[in-house]
């Protein structure tokens, strides 16, 4: 019942976001007396409240830093992070979709928005998301993690993803995300390279 009502909602966060962000793309968004720095100090607030699992609390001053300053994608990244926590897959994908707008050079607010979609059961989308983010940052092992799990959980196979997997077992220093990925190999058979750095 919670996939199909999470499903209902991104149906409809999808054809509201397309209808907002027309409106942006119309509109000049225009914005008055920014208070960039007091929107920060609202953020480190927020996030500190998030962290202590003060949700509520955490949301209305999040929602205080988007009033001084509307554009802050930290501030809807954040807020969007607030919503994910609480199961409210709608408003954070909205928030998510902002950040991203607003930090178009940062890849968190597009990995967050695959784990929204991931959860929602939309998986080609997660994956979608996730590779937009690896395509700014790489390295993260986070995001690659993330990218390997929906990938596997849309079934693919072959030695691309083997080859993902091999790479979290050599590189993520998560002792759970490493395990889960050796464990993933190990059905498959895959031997993991083992690197000799002697002389």
């Amino acid at each position: 019942m919670r996939e199909v009502l999470a499903l209902a909602l991104l149906v409809l966060l999808l054809g509201a976001c397309a209808d907002q962000s027309t409106r942006y793309r119309n509109e000049r968004l225009e914005v008055r007396d920014r208070d960039a720095i007091r929107s920060q100090q609202l953020v480190v607030e927020g996030v500190k409240l998030m962290k202590a699992g003060e949700f509520d609390q955490a949301e209305q001053v999040l929602e205080q830093a988007l009033d001084v300053d509307p554009i802050s994608g930290i501030a809807h990244n954040n807020l969007g992070k607030v919503f994910y926590h609480q199961d409210r897959l709608y408003e954070a994908a909205w928030q998510f979709r902002f950040a991203a707008k607003f930090l178009r050079y940062q890849p968190e607010p597009l990995n967050n928005l695959g784990l929204v979609l991931e959860m929602a059961g939309e998986i080609d989308k997660a994956v979608e998301k996730y590779e937009d983010a690896l395509n700014l940052q790489p390295d993260n092992l986070e995001m690659l993690a993330n990218l390997v799990r929906a990938r596997l959980r849309r079934g693919d196979q072959g030695n691309e993803v083997d080859g993902l997997l091999v790479e979290l077992v050599l590189k993520d220093t998560r002792p759970e995300w490493k395990q889960w990925a050796k464990s993933q190999l190990a059905t498959k058979a895959v031997a993991v390279p083992v690197h000799d750095d002697g002389p």
